[in-house]
């Protein structure tokens, strides 16, 4: 019934977004839960390769910001526990396709007894996913390709 709730959320969001927004949207919609079953299917190193692909074109600012947008409100309503990889990675994708390249970070912070892991993207060395949050986890190293 939860998940119904937050799918109606996210169908009143759209909805209410101006087109080009509805755009982004829509785009996320499908790359965030790819990138999510793509986590369980493949090897972690491959996608994060394919999360990066050739850019068709380049995008401005204002596109940047609506994908950015469009990524982090599909995944917190899919993935209201733990949103930020699949975010990171679907959003990546679609920011690199259009002409914006990021780097994808990931870093632990400690917990009580335990380890708390986070995924963000940065642009020039800038943290664009939760970039508060981002700031208190130590990023590890970045994944070498295949």
């Amino acid at each position: 019934m939860a998940l119904f709730k937050r799918l109606y959320r996210l169908a009143r969001v759209g909805w209410h977004a101006p087109w080009r927004r509805r755009g982004a949207l829509a785009q996320a919609l499908v790359a965030v839960p790819l990138a999510w079953a793509a986590l369980r299917l493949v090897p972690f190193q491959r996608v994060v390769q394919a999360s990066a692909p050739q850019p068709r074109r380049m995008a401005d600012d204002r596109e940047f910001g609506r994908i950015v947008w469009a990524g982090a409100v599909v995944s917190h309503a899919l993935f209201p526990a733990r949103p930020c990889l699949p975010q990171s990675l679907g959003t990546r994708y679609l920011l690199a396709r259009a002409g914006c390249p990021t780097a994808l970070r990931i870093g632990v912070q400690r917990r009580g007894a335990g380890l708390a892991a986070h995924a963000w993207l940065e642009r020039d060395g800038v943290p664009i996913i939760d970039p508060d949050g981002a700031t208190s986890f130590a990023p590890l190293q970045a994944p070498s390709p295949l």
